[in-house]
């Protein structure tokens, strides 16, 4: 049977309010053939594990890992009772992947950020140990990586390639950095209609970079993976700077919902799954559905709250029946 749906618009809302439960995080489990018995969730401290040894049929002399990016973060989610199966879920993503702004005690803490908490929601319903292997670039040294610059890290990083090709899930967050120059200021002017032209300027490679991205990808993932690519939201600071401008609804045109058009169509072009976060995150005019004060840290990156609706989404959307 397959696992019954909600809107996610009302998703995220119910999600404010009530919170998720935080998922189990344990020793990992060997074998990985997928398994569907259910299970219950409980929680303890991730398990850091050895960096994935690459497969004998992918090449040995790439350089790994690419530099300014961190090295692969690895956590596995247990939940009480999993069978032996262990799915592999490779992130791919900004700095909302490595969970920055989560804890103020650490930087980074992607087994907190929403693909450690799809992780382990999806290892619960599924009564399967999931093990995440995360890449994002360094946030510390102020890196930041567009579409075209991931296609040249990951054609060149050895472990993203590996962990990649030994797959069953894979969670894309990659494109807003591509608008970095005009969101930092400085890249763009103020006034209409040249700050269209800018945008539509900084935007134009975006959809052939998807589709070329998201390529690469599917070259290397096995068959019958599944690949969820987030479609990402309009930040509140975007909204809030821009929403009361005459020109607003041109401007949240070529500022998202251009090149958020041409992610879809290069995601479902390689066979993967959309997960419709702006729909869920946004109404129709582009405002956030929640006030950004409750589920960022900064306007910009989740915090704990953020993730686990971001996570809620994911799961909502993937595909995969419940057992």
């Amino acid at each position: 049977m397959v696992r019954a749906r909600v809107g996610v618009a009302g998703l995220a809302v119910a999600l404010i309010l009530a919170g998720c439960a935080a998922p189990t995080v344990s020793s990992p489990a060997p074998g990985r053939t997928p398994g569907t018995a259910p299970a219950s969730a409980g929680s303890a401290p991730a398990t850091a594990l050895p960096a994935t040894v690459p497969p004998a049929d992918l090449p040995t002399d790439l350089p790994s890992p690419v530099s300014s990016f961190m090295p692969s973060t690895v956590a596995t989610f247990a939940p009480a009772g999993a069978s032996a199966a262990t799915w592999d879920l490779v992130a791919l993503g900004d700095s909302n992947v490595s969970g920055w702004g989560v804890r103020t005690d650490e930087p980074y803490s992607p087994q907190a950020a929403f693909p450690g908490v799809y992780a382990g929601l999806l290892g619960a319903e599924q009564g399967v140990t999931v093990v995440l292997h995360s890449y994002y670039p360094d946030q510390l040294g102020n890196e930041w990586r567009t579409i075209a610059e991931w296609t040249d890290v990951l054609r060149a990083d050895a472990s993203m390639r590996a962990d990649l090709a030994g797959a069953e899930i894979v969670v894309v967050l990659i494109g807003f950095h591509d608008l970095l120059p005009f969101v930092l200021g400085g890249a763009c002017p103020s006034g209409w209609p040249e700050l269209r032209d800018c945008l539509v300027d900084m935007t134009a490679s975006m959809p052939a970079d998807f589709d070329t991205l998201y390529g690469e990808i599917a070259s290397l993932v096995p068959t019958g993976a599944t690949v969820l690519v987030n479609d990402y939201g309009i930040p509140g600071p975007t909204y809030d700077r821009w929403s009361s401008e005459s020109f607003w609804p041109e401007f949240r045109k070529v500022f998202f919902e251009d090149w958020r058009d041409g992610l879809e169509a290069a995601a479902v072009k390689h066979g993967f799954t959309v997960v419709h976060s702006y729909a869920a995150m946004n109404d129709p005019d582009g405002k956030p559905v929640w006030d950004s004060s409750a589920v960022t840290s900064d306007g910009w990156h989740f915090n704990a709250e953020g993730h686990r609706i971001c996570a809620e989404i994911i799961l909502a959307e993937d595909g995969f029946s419940a057992p």
